[in-house]
């Protein structure tokens, strides 16, 4: 049998000198490798591949391929043909090869590629061909700080230290904050959309069209509070008054808009609308020790980002901080928050008084869909910028969280609700897709760390000697439950909601919680730990997942210090924790 067809690269929304570079190329080659997908020992996964288990069939090269100005947004095509391979079923993958890549996909971030679909926004691993037809349309997302590129407005400022970009946003107003939010970061704001949202989460534009429909605000699925509707909103004029962006979405065919943002911004809420919500994907670790574990009392909290992994490293160079900065007049606290461009939602974040709120995946019970929720990451955004870590007590921050309850009378159909609800501790349903926030306070209470366990029925909260390691001040989190619809045998078989914990959450709770009582044995008559112990028990809870990673430390005289490490950006799997970190102290964002 033989293979063809038609490679197409396409413009950016946002073209800059720097993503040219090709042009001072004496030619352009295109690397074709063709895949057996039907091969019973390696199966064709993401992993498999990245590891470089599988090796292509064939591999063939497309020589001088021509550049074009005309036509947009099509910078050039070319014709590729495969004879000779045995019957079977196929992938095939393309990239761009120049002459510091020798033939190799080595920068994801620089090198445009694509591969075969059945669907555009498909995985590459879902669609196999066994026919001639082929076609490829090769992408590479935007650089940041392009020449070319503003980074500043009236009210924001877009920079870096060292490797880490932080957009510091100081407008008064969520309208101002999202304009220059969208202006600032436009083309990363659709590489994410594009690249992790459409392609790695969804692998389907059906699918997305689908949850779409749940997100528009026309359907009243979903609560969204006036000032979260007016920031997305102030995004996306941000992002059109971008005269170079160009902000149409071909594959969609319209322009990109207000409900993309909401989608974006509820990514993880997909679960929410799904009758059996549970996941088995790896998605974040988290410690918090403090008080008597540590020299001078300081709170040293880690998490690591799990599970967002796209094949082309989008959610790891356009990992950016934000820092938001408050007016006098809203008596709203500084934070910041550790995401992705676009995102007015927080899943990692640290307020100036020193209160940290970040989110694991939780699992959920099966049951109906609940209407009227927020979207759990503006939750806690509305929770950091309210909370004072110095007086906070764990009914405050119950309380806190429980103001997004929805209104009762929009879930009055008993269907809505499982048929053996488990046992809540919260006046209703807050966390829609299943989350396990992890909070840390520097105030005088006896519970300095505490865990909200909690899905789109209800939830617990746990403190420290609630559960295993059983440690006066550390807690640790993964992916499952440990009091809210938490059983187990004397065999160790741990169940949420009457279902197994996966192996991959109770296996990294396990390697944190062994080496963290290692510790507090070894150390508790002689030293305190720090930043580097906190660093190694997240090191021993990455799989190769693991897109970024963060330590805080929260000290009694109010410093508050970031370490932050992001997964190398060459073609690979995610180490996170494994890479050097960026030290960042709090109050120099905001100079």
């Amino acid at each position: 049998m033989f293979v063809s067809g038609n490679i197409v690269r396409y413009q950016l929304a946002c073209p800059s000198f720097d993503d040219l570079h090709f042009r001072n190329e004496s030619f352009l080659k295109i690397v074709v490798q063709c895949y057996r997908a039907d091969d019973s020992q390696f199966p064709l996964t993401k992993e498999i591949f990245l590891f470089g288990h599988v090796k292509p069939a064939v591999t063939i090269t497309c020589n001088n391929v021509q550049f074009r100005q005309s036509a947009e947004p099509i910078l050039y095509t070319c014709n590729y043909n495969i004879d000779n391979l045995p019957p079977g079923n196929y992938s095939i993958f393309a990239y761009e090869d120049f002459s510091d890549t020798h033939g190799s996909l080595e920068h994801p971030e620089k090198q445009a590629f694509g591969w075969s679909t059945n669907e555009t926004g498909e995985k590459w691993t879902q669609h196999a061909i066994s026919n001639s037809n082929a076609d490829i349309i090769l992408r590479k997302p935007h650089s940041f700080f392009a020449i070319g590129y503003p980074t500043e407005t009236d009210t924001a400022r877009f920079y870096r230290i060292d490797r880490i970009p932080v957009l510091q946003l100081n407008a008064s107003t969520p309208s101002d904050r999202g304009y220059a939010h969208g202006y600032l970061l436009a083309p990363h704001i659709l590489d994410w959309f594009y690249f992790y949202l459409l392609e790695e989460n969804f692998g389907s534009i059906t699918k997305y069209k689908e949850f779409y429909a749940y997100v528009d605000p026309s359907s009243k699925f979903f609560h969204y509070p006036t000032e979260y509707l007016c920031e997305i909103q102030g995004i996306l004029l941000g992002m059109q008054a971008r005269i170079d962006c160009k902000l149409y979405l071909h594959e969609l065919k319209r322009p990109f808009n207000m409900i993309d943002l909401l989608a974006m911004n509820s990514y993880i809420e997909r679960r929410t609308i799904r009758s059996d919500a549970r996941t088995d994907d790896p998605n974040c670790s988290q410690v918090v020790v403090g008080n008597t574990l540590t020299a001078d009392q300081r709170i040293i909290a880690g998490r690591n980002m799990d599970g967002e992994c796209d094949i082309r490293r989008v959610t790891v160079s356009t990992t950016l901080l934000f820092a938001i900065n408050s007016s006098s007049a809203s008596k709203e606290y500084r934070y910041v928050s550790l995401s992705w461009p676009g995102m007015v939602g927080v899943l990692s974040g640290v307020n100036e008084t020193g209160f940290y709120s970040m989110e694991n995946a939780g699992p959920s019970q099966i049951g109906g869909q609940i209407k009227g929720l927020t979207p759990v990451s503006y939750v806690a955004t509305h929770a950091l910028r309210t909370l004072n870590a110095r007086s906070i007590t764990k009914d405050d921050m119950k309380a806190a969280f429980e103001k997004f309850t929805p209104d009762s009378t929009l879930n009055n159909d008993s269907k809505c609700w499982p048929t053996d609800k488990a046992i809540s501790e919260l006046k209703g349903p807050i966390c829609g897709p299943g989350s396990i926030f992890v909070f840390a306070t520097i105030s005088d209470q006896e519970n300095s760390a505490f865990v909200l366990e909690g899905d789109r029925y209800g939830g617990c909260l746990r403190t420290s000697l609630q559960a295993p390691p059983y440690i006066p001040d550390c807690i640790l989190a993964t992916n499952h439950f440990l009091r809210y619809g938490f059983t187990s045998s004397s065999g160790e078989d741990y169940r949420n909601f009457e279902s197994n914990v996966s192996f991959n959450s109770l296996h990294r709770y396990e390697s944190i919680r062994q080496q963290m009582e290692a510790l507090f044995r070894l150390k508790k008559s002689t030293t305190y730990l720090d930043v580097q112990d906190i660093r190694s028990l997240l090191q021993s809870a990455c799989t190769g997942h693991t897109e970024h990673t963060i330590e805080v430390e929260l000290e009694l005289n109010g410093k508050i210090t970031l370490h932050i490490h992001l997964a190398a950006l060459e073609f690979g799997m995610w180490y996170a924790p494994y890479e050097p970190a960026q030290t960042i102290i709090f109050e120099e964002l905001f100079q």
